[in-house]
C-alpha cells in the first residue's frame, strides 16, 4: 500500500490489471451460461481472438479450455470437429483460425 501511495503510476497500473481480470472473469461467467456447445465454443474463440484477429493461439491443452468454458473435453473436441467440417474454423498445429463470417 505504501508503494502505491508513493507511486501513482504503480497504483494506476495495478487498478488497470484488476479491472482487466474482473472483465475476463465476467466474460467467462457469461460464457458458461451459453447453452449451445457450438455457440459457447465460437464465443470463446472470438473473445480470445480480440477485436480484429482471427487467429487464436492454443497454449496448453484443449482439455484446459474445455474446463475453462464448462465443458468436458470430448464435447469440446466434437464441437471443434463439427465447426471445422462446417468451415467455421481451421485447426492448425498451434493456432485455430476463424472464418470472418462466423463472428457473433
Amino acid at each position: 500500500m505504501e508503494a502505491m501511495r508513493a507511486d501513482p503510476a504503480l497504483a494506476e497500473a495495478f487498478i488497470a490489471r484488476l479491472a482487466r481480470q474482473l472483465q475476463e472473469l465476467r466474460a467467462r461467467m457469461e460464457l458458461r451460461n451459453v447453452r449451445s456447445a457450438r455457440d459457447r465454443v465460437l464465443q470463446y474463440l472470438w473473445l480470445r481472438a480480440g477485436t480484429y484477429g482471427r487467429s487464436i493461439p492454443i497454449e496448453g491443452q484443449l482439455q484446459d479450455i474445455a474446463s475453462e468454458i464448462g465443458m468436458n473435453r470430448e464435447a469440446l473436441y466434437r464441437t471443434l470437429a463439427a465447426l471445422e467440417t462446417e468451415s467455421c474454423l481451421t485447426r492448425t498445429e498451434t493456432p485455430i483460425l476463424l472464418e470472418k463470417s462466423d463472428s457473433p
